[in-house]
């Protein structure tokens, strides 16, 4: 099974690893810090030994269950999909994998941002029930199913401002597995505590000022979209 080497090191930006397969324009690695598409978060981009990588997707994998933690699949294998076909690389050689590391940075600033305008959506408008989410690195969006509350501009102007205070305290960031499954990881930053498998930055001073917009979506359907500026905002 491959090591998923980004679960313990999101800043890793390259690694030597061994093709394991190549099946049409996908390679697997039997290790890799590209991180494959999952939870709302686009797959990697970026090379191995000069075949650029478009996306990252994993497949295949089993279901976890856990009484504390949402159903996940785990053990799956990692495919690193190529703009063309594979071209000088075979089964069982060693290779250098490296990531687009400034599209990552930008997915983990966004991820980090996108926890703390989740949780303070909650904590201003109440629970609702969350029908989607897409992490890019230009900007992040959630679905909300609300038939009976809009988000208004006066409460996403308290998201802005509460997620904003968390990121000019610079607070750490941790990532917690679960001891049952190293793949099964609890995002922490201070009393925040959301179950999440992505990649981070290691304190919200690193996100960059949070702005937050809505775009209703129907009757029943609210959207929110949310960007952020440079890492040095609040510095």
């Amino acid at each position: 099974m491959v090591r998923k080497l980004y679960l313990q090191n999101s800043y890793l930006q390259e690694c030597n690893a061994i093709i394991t397969k190549i099946e049409d324009n996908k390679i697997f690695l039997n290790q890799t810090i590209f991180y494959p598409e999952g939870g709302g978060q686009i797959g990697d981009q970026g090379w191995i030994e000069g075949n650029e990588v478009i996306d990252t997707q994993k497949t295949g994998g089993n279901l976890f269950y856990h009484s504390n933690f949402p159903i996940i699949k785990v053990g799956s294998e990692v495919a690193h999909i190529l703009k063309e076909p594979v071209k000088g690389l075979r089964e069982g050689m060693e290779v250098k994998a490296k990531i687009n590391w400034e599209r990552r940075h930008m997915l983990m600033r966004m991820y980090a941002a996108a926890h703390l305008v989740y949780y303070y959506t909650f904590q201003v408008f109440g629970e609702m029930y969350v029908k989607g989410c897409h992490i890019a690195e230009d900007r992040a969006r959630f679905d909300f199913y609300s038939p009976d509350k809009r988000l208004d501009r006066e409460g996403l102007d308290k998201v802005e401002e509460f997620a904003n205070l968390i990121v000019k305290d610079n607070i750490p960031i941790k990532n917690i597995p679960l001891h049952e499954e190293p793949e099964a990881i609890n995002w922490i930053c201070g009393d925040m505590y959301i179950p999440c498998g992505g990649t981070h930055v290691r304190q919200t001073g690193d996100i960059g000022e949070i702005s937050v917009r809505r775009n209703s979506r129907g009757k029943s359907l609210e959207r929110i979209y949310l960007e952020i500026g440079g890492g040095d905002s609040f510095k």
